[in-house]
C-alpha cells in the first residue's frame, strides 16, 4: 500500500493493546472525570481472546499510521 501522505510503500503491521481495546474518540468528545472513554469506538478484537490488537500499516517516511478495521 501507497501512504496517501507522501506516496512511499508502507509496511503492514499492528497495533497492540496492552489490557484494554485500543480507542477511537473524536477531539471534540472529553474523558468523563478525566479518565474514561464513554464516548469512543473500541478497535480491534481480542480481549477475551488475547491482547487487543488491529492491523495497518506505517510509513518509515513521513511516519503515518493507517488502521484498516476490516482486516483485523
Amino acid at each position: 500500500m501507497n501512504c496517501p501522505k507522501c506516496n512511499k510503500i508502507m509496511t503492514q503491521g499492528r497495533l497492540l493493546g496492552d489490557r484494554y481495546k485500543i480507542k477511537w474518540m473524536n477531539d471534540s468528545d472529553k474523558l468523563f472525570l478525566g479518565l474514561w472513554a464513554f464516548n469512543s469506538i473500541g478497535l480491534g478484537t481480542g480481549l477475551l481472546s488475547g491482547r487487543p490488537k488491529v492491523k495497518g500499516f506505517r510509513c518509515e517516511s513521513c511516519q503515518m499510521i493507517l488502521i484498516d478495521e476490516s482486516i483485523c
